[in-house]
Formats: structure tokens, sequence, C-alpha cells
């Protein structure tokens, strides 16, 4: 069979699309049918499901987030990150950050209760970035090619990286 570069194109824009329906529904459908995938998979399966359920309550992780370490960290963290800016109540101590024009600079004043929050937003939407970047590196590479694909991701990583590494002990409430 031959695809021409648009049909693949509009496959591309109908999985986006899926992926954003998906994104957008409500917790406890999400929740329905995890449960139904649970309890329809194959038997084989359902030991290896139950033996990961018990790991994540005995230890706080399994196996599978193992295979996959960066999956999971930039899926998680930044959800953490956002439960922490939504619920703390105390006053953080100095990060040494900015967010100016959608950037983050490194300062030496003091900052606002809702400067700080702003840092943390801001760290949430990169860590997601690099997410987003990680799962579909395939859609990047295409638009972008291989090289300037993998500058642009290193050069975002190592920025965010550095910001988290910067603020992590100040991350506590």
């Amino acid at each position: 069979m031959n695809f021409k570069s648009k049909d693949l194109q509009h496959f591309w824009e109908d999985v986006e699309k899926e992926r954003e329906k998906w994104a957008a529904r409500p917790w406890f459908i999400k929740i329905k049918d995890k449960l139904e995938k649970f309890f329809t998979c194959d038997i084989p399966d359902f030991g290896r499901e139950i033996k990961y359920a018990f790991q994540k309550i005995k230890k706080g992780y399994c196996d599978r987030d193992l295979w996959d370490i960066d999956y999971w960290f930039l899926e998680q963290i930044p959800k953490m990150l956002k439960q922490f800016n939504k619920n703390r109540y105390g006053h953080q101590p100095y990060l040494g950050y900015k967010v100016v024009n959608n950037d983050i600079i490194k300062t030496t004043e003091e900052i606002s209760d809702e400067d700080e929050k702003k840092v943390i937003n801001w760290l949430i939407v990169n860590m997601e970035k690099l997410y987003d970047m990680l799962e579909n590196d395939y859609k990047y590479i295409d638009t972008m090619g291989h090289e300037k694909f993998e500058e642009k991701r290193m050069k975002l990583h190592n920025k965010v990286f550095k910001v988290f590494t910067d603020i992590f002990y100040s991350l506590w409430d």
C-alpha cells in the first residue's frame, strides 16, 4: 500500500485528537476503564497486575516503573508538584529563581509567594514538555529532524533539571 505524507499527517492528527479526548475525560471514567482492563486481561496479565499492585503497596513502586524510570519520573513529579503548589500553606525558603516572560532567570533578590508559585509552575510546564517530547518523539523528529530535536530536548532537559536540582531542598511545606 502506498501512503502519501498527507495521509500520514492526518493519521497522526487523529491519534493526537484521541489522546486529547482521553486526557479530557473525567477521572472516574479513567478509573472505570482501568478497572475494566484489569478484570478483563488474560490470566497471566492478571497475575502480573496483582504482583505489581502488591509491589506498589509494599515498596511504593513496581517492576514496571523500573523499566521506564524516565517516563515514570516525568509523569509523576509534575503531578506531585501541582499538588504541592495547590496545597502548600507555609512560606518556602528562598528559591533563587524568577519567571520573566515565560522564561526562568536566576535572581538574588527575595521573591514573593506568587513568584515562587510561578517558578514551580514553570517547572511543571517544562517537565510536561519533556514528557511529551519523550512520549511523542516521532512527531518532533518528523518535523524538525533527529539532530535538531535531540539538541532542543537536551537544552530543555539541562535547564529544567538544573532548576529542579537547585530548588529541590526548598520543596517542603
